[in-house]
């Protein structure tokens, strides 16, 4: 599997599938998406009793329920926590 963000080229691991660069400007120019900023600061609430917050990952996938912002978010104190975030409407739907 290749990371397109890396390559330009379409990333599957059905059910998943993650967007190239022209395909989320795309979902995010014609408003399937919201803005990668908008899904970084929810991921960044969603990580609470942690400061320093820094997003070290981020994809835009399609999967089964619409498309999903998938964001590693990294604590000064080390921790990782996996974020997924509705592309649709911003909110956080999974963090571990």
């Amino acid at each position: 599997i290749r990371d397109a963000s890396v390559t330009g080229v379409q990333t599957c691991a059905l059910p998943i599938c993650c967007l190239t660069k022209d395909e989320q400007r795309a979902a995010i120019a014609t408003g399937q998406a919201v803005t990668l900023g908008a899904a970084i600061r929810a991921a960044r609430v969603s990580v609470r009793g942690r400061t320093g917050k820094e997003v070290v990952k981020a994809r835009l996938c399609r999967e089964e329920g619409g498309l999903r912002y998938v964001l590693t978010v990294l604590a000064k104190d080390g921790k990782v926590t996996h974020t997924s975030v509705d592309a649709g409407n911003g909110k956080v739907v999974d963090a571990r």
